[in-house]
């Protein structure tokens, strides 16, 4: 998808990996849903230490401005409001699924 709004976190972080890695990184989204796991779970495990119990509890109240707009779990763990496109690969190049 296309992202407008990142976080200023996400945005330092991003050019911070450039610096390192001029090519970018191969999947620019991928790199952004990680950063806003670990970002999240990172945020839980300051708050209440190595419990798995309460960082779960804590994720399912998480909300926050990240690398894909806007941050929050549904009951299930699953990020809310990020939709996914399914691409197939013709010719070596990303193309809309038949």
């Amino acid at each position: 998808p296309a992202i407008q709004d990142s976080s200023p976190a996400f945005q330092e972080f991003n050019r911070a990996f450039l610096a390192k890695h001029p090519e970018g990184p191969s999947m620019p989204y991928l790199i952004r849903g990680v950063y806003d796991a670990v970002y999240a779970m990172f945020a839980g495990i300051e708050r209440y230490g190595p419990n798995p119990a309460k960082v779960k509890d804590f994720l399912y109240h998480y909300e926050a401005s990240g690398a894909l707009g806007k941050i929050q779990f549904d009951r299930n763990g699953d990020i809310i409001d990020v939709n996914y496109v399914i691409k197939e690969i013709k010719n070596g190049e990303p193309a809309p699924l038949d």
